[in-house]
């Protein structure tokens, strides 16, 4: 080979290795600036869960309160309808006692 030869193929390689020196460093660039992205969107999706898990405590909380609140309101009911059914019961009891017994065989005669 010619020197002229030797320093085409020395520039086309330099040229080569420039293009792969800049390809390497867009492409660097490009992976750094996605991995900052990725980590915003990381803090801000921790953001996100940190808020969901305070509501889900509250909601909790909620429920656990209105649970109670139903459950006492439950009991209120229950005790109130079992002080009925007793009174009605003694009421009834009362009437019947003052009730002379019928005889069947009278309506038979």
């Amino acid at each position: 080979m010619t020197v002229e030869a030797y320093q085409s193929l020395y520039e086309s390689s330099i040229a080569y290795g420039m293009r792969k020196a800049l390809l390497a460093e867009q492409r660097r660039n490009d992976l750094e600036t996605e991995m900052q992205d990725l980590e915003n969107e990381c803090s801000e999706l921790q953001q996100s869960v940190s808020g969901l898990e305070g509501s889900i405590v509250d909601i909790e909380k909620e429920f656990a309160e209105t649970k109670e609140n139903l459950a006492h309101k439950h009991e209120e009911i229950v005790k109130e309808g079992k002080l009925r059914n007793k009174a009605l019961k003694e009421e009834l009891e009362r009437l019947l006692s003052a009730v002379p017994p019928k005889d069947p065989d009278k309506k038979k005669k």
